[in-house]
Parts: C-alpha cells; structure tokens; sequence
C-alpha cells in the first residue's frame, strides 16, 4: 500500500536529479551522433574522408563538452563542501547555532537547526534544478506530512501551496512544497549577503505559520529516513544526500 504514496507524490515530486540528468545526457548524445551517423552516410556527394573528419569533428565537441561537464560536477561537489566553512555561512553556526553534519561517506555536506521551532537543513547544491538555474542554497524546513489517510500524501495541497507562494514571484527564490518539507531555493553568488539567509528562514516559518503547518522533530524526520524506499519523499533534493 506504502507504493500508493508516489502515485499521489509524482505531481510534486522531487523529479530532478543531477544524476539521472547526466544519465539522460549521454542517452541523448547517443541518439544524435547515432542520427547525425545515419544522415551522413545518406549524403552521397560527399567523400568517404570528409565524412569522417566531419564525424571526428562532431566527436571532439561531443568529448569536450563531456570533459566540461564532469570538471564542473567534480569542483561542484568540492564546493558544496567548502562553502559551508566560508565566513559569511558559517554565520549559521555563530548566529543560529546549527550545526554541520556529513553524511553519505562525505557526499552529502550541509547544515541542520531548529529555528523558531521548526527543524532545518540548509545546503548548497551547485546543480541545476526546479525552473531556476545555477547553484543555489537550499533551505528546507520540515513539518509533520501531508497526509489525506495513512496511505496517501496530499498532493493536492503540496501543489497547491507550491502555486500560490511563487504566483508573481519576481525575487531570487523559488519556494515548494513537499510530503513533509517545504523549501526555499535561492539563487546564490558572492555577492549576496547573509542577510539573504536570514531573510529565507523567516520567509520559510512565516510560510509554515500561515498554512498551519505543524513542526517535525529532528528525531521524527530521521525515522521518516529510515525506510530507504520512501526517503526521497523526505530527504533533500540532492544526489549526494542519498546514492
């Protein structure tokens, strides 16, 4: 029965993964260097020498933008670590006394809190992801699932929520709703200030306040972790956390 969740969770679901993004990518490389082959033999005014520097041209491309791809994955990763001991967020520790945790063999690097009651992760994630593109830090904050009956999450409502709270919205964040977390992604640079991170958590609360949305415990959220098969209706929407 416990399978029924994702059927009401896909409308909402945390369905972007950088991973299956890079799966994807190659699928799609193949595809089109396989069609991009067939057409090329098709053309008969041409010789067999210029086909093949016009395939190894192609190739290159291709190799680069493999290479390209996999250098910015690794230093993003690298990133995702490093970031958190920076002056200006490490502020999270100093101001709000969260705390970072490593988790996944040191995948998966990010901070975790109680702010006004309500229990939060924050993280950078350096992929792309939702609408908005380029790295951004994530702030998530639990409460108690959505649920209709024991069996199904309200999908309904998550979708619902996730609408009204980005309809107009012309700021450097995106907001969505989630089984048992909503969160913040907002774009980030060297430029922006922590006043920004200070600005997201007070918008998250806000947010969980007005649509009644009871607090969840660090300990509850982690039981809600420990069935692996359902974690990625509670875990945060990066690769590391879980693979």
């Amino acid at each position: 029965m416990l399978e029924k969740l994702f059927i009401k969770f896909i409308p909402n679901g945390s369905s972007y993964s950088p991973r299956r993004a890079k799966m994807f990518s190659y699928i799609f490389i193949l595809i089109f260097f396989s069609i991009f082959y067939s057409i090329l033999l098709a053309v008969k005014d041409t010789t067999n020498s210029e086909k093949i520097a016009v395939i190894k041209y192609v190739g290159f491309i291709i190799f680069i933008g493999l290479v390209y791809g996999e250098i910015v994955d690794y230093f993003g990763k690298k990133r995702h670590q490093n970031i958190l001991y920076t002056k200006k967020i490490s502020s999270l520790k100093a101001i709000y006394n969260f705390e970072i945790e490593n988790l996944n063999h040191r995948n998966y690097w990010g901070y975790k809190g109680v702010f006004k009651d309500y229990f939060f992760r924050v993280y950078y994630d350096w992929s792309t992801g939702f609408k908005k593109k380029g790295s951004r830090f994530c702030f998530m904050l639990h409460y108690k699932p959505l649920m209709i009956s024991e069996n199904f999450v309200d999908g309904e409502r998550m979708n619902s929520l996730t609408e009204k709270y980005n309809k107009g919205n012309t700021y450097n964040y995106e907001v969505k709703f989630n089984t048992s977390y909503l969160i913040i992604y907002m774009r980030y640079n060297f430029l922006t200030s922590f006043d920004e991170f200070k600005r997201k958590l007070d918008l998250a609360v806000k947010m969980a306040k007005e649509e009644n949305l009871e607090p969840n415990s660090e300990r509850e959220v982690e039981n809600l972790l420990l069935d692996k098969k359902l974690q990625i209706l509670h875990a945060p929407e990066i690769d590391t956390f879980h693979e």
